[in-house]
């Protein structure tokens, strides 16, 4: 599946372009929204949601975090899970 990236002209002077595809496809599923940690593992295969997160802050994204309780499908709970929001 391809992701398409539109990131707006004013963002593009400020930061870099993603450089791996786990990095393009979260940058594509958080400008359509909040993406917990447990649903970035579920929706887009990347086991380690924090770490590309910490990478698109380096390359200047302003990603805010809030931690959240959620449910996952199986019904094991959890407490403090990240919930990642684009800031434009």
């Amino acid at each position: 599946m391809a992701c398409q990236l539109l990131i707006p002209f004013d963002l593009l002077e400020h930061h870099s372009l993603p450089t791996t595809p786990q990095q393009t496809r979260l940058l594509a599923r958080l400008q359509t929204g909040p993406l917990s940690t447990i649903a970035a593992r579920r929706e887009l295969g990347i086991m380690s949601p924090s770490a590309r997160v910490n990478e698109l802050r380096s390359l200047g994204y302003p990603i805010k975090t809030v931690r959240i309780s959620a449910t996952e499908e199986n019904g094991r709970h959890h407490r403090q899970v990240a919930l990642y929001l684009l800031e434009l």
